[in-house]
């Protein structure tokens, strides 16, 4: 793909909340809004020419303590079938006569999955059948009543086992193998984007004044 695909936006505050935020980096340049729409186009077109696999790009807005602002999302799918994505949210706009350029690092873990308590079941099951057997054995119970009461505990067990077997409480997995590494190479290379973008209009990198970090408690209020 030698262009990020343009997506509807889904990414609704509502949406937002359900991310994890992992980073952020902000910055502001003196006296540059006036290069705002050309920072913009050119971190669009080097975006294009990276040539991502399984990355889009789609508009929407971030709420922070009731206030909302608009930002650009250029997401990696990570899993397509679990819908894991690796999310960096960018901002490119006029503050004042300033410039602010931003992006926020979410990710979205796999879709919740569901898991069922059948190993859990057998191996009581196993272990309750061992100790009934066990017990027979000891007491010298003739093989025909040892035959019947088995069969007796195993429709008991039967019936104990379809009946606690239900799903467990739907859970997110976290994400797997390489992709929490490719979560990051990708923040990096849209950081790295966004830099080549600015100082492709001219502007130095001596001219951009970085943000503080915000505060760990502040940094979750999403």
């Amino acid at each position: 793909m030698t262009m990020a695909e343009q997506k509807p936006s889904e990414y609704t505050p509502q949406f937002v909340q359900k991310l994890r935020f992992v980073d952020r980096w902000q910055a502001v340049i003196s006296g540059m809004a006036v290069k705002a729409d050309e920072v913009k186009r050119e971190f669009f077109r080097r975006v294009g020419e990276r040539s991502f696999v399984n990355v889009s790009i789609s508009p929407g807005q971030i709420e922070v303590e009731k206030q909302r602002r608009d930002y650009d999302f250029v997401t990696l799918t990570l899993d397509p079938q679990l819908d894991a994505r690796t999310i960096v949210a960018v901002r490119i706009a006029p503050f004042a006569n300033d410039l602010s350029v931003e992006w926020r690092h979410y990710e979205l873990p796999p879709k919740k999955v569901t898991e069922h308590q059948y190993a859990k079941q057998w191996r009581l099951s196993l272990v309750v059948v061992g100790i009934f057997a066990a017990v027979l054995a000891i007491w010298g119970i003739s093989a025909g009543e040892a035959c019947g009461l088995v069969i007796g505990l195993g429709y008991f067990l039967l019936f104990v086992f379809i009946k606690e077997l239900r799903p467990l409480p739907p859970r997110r997995v976290a994400l797997q193998g390489f992709q929490p590494q490719d979560s990051w190479a990708f923040k990096e290379s849209v950081d790295q984007i966004l830099r080549e973008a600015i100082d492709i209009v001219g502007i130095s990198a001596e001219m951009i004044r970085e943000l503080p970090k915000e505060e760990a408690k502040e940094r979750r209020v999403i």
